[in-house]
């Protein structure tokens, strides 16, 4: 893989740094999409996306079970909620990369 290649997937604009000092969520996804592209230079891009799901499904279900009294009882809906917050985000992204690049 080349060096000056890294994932089709846009930085987005970083917002005001929050005043505590921490990271912004905008600066939060760039670091994210920073560190794939930097794997990107000598891994496939089908095993850090696979890596970077597994981690986003880990820390997801960490999330559920932080927020739930009874995971358990709660676990249906916060599949459906994750599911459908990542579909709705991929859907946005898929359809701007079609938009930027149609099919000649």
């Amino acid at each position: 893989m080349s060096q000056d290649t890294i994932i089709p997937i846009r930085l987005i604009k970083p917002s005001d740094k929050k005043s505590d000092g921490t990271l912004s969520y905008p600066e939060m996804v760039n670091g994210f999409l920073s560190l794939a592209n930097e794997h990107f230079k000598t891994i496939e891009m089908d095993d850090i996306s696979a890596a970077m799901r597994e981690a986003t499904a880990r820390f997801n279900a960490f999330e559920a079970q932080y927020k739930s009294h009874n995971l358990k009882i709660d676990r249906d809906n916060a599949i459906s909620w994750f599911s459908e917050e990542f579909t709705k985000s991929l859907t946005e992204y898929i359809d701007e990369l079609i938009d930027k690049n149609p099919v000649q």
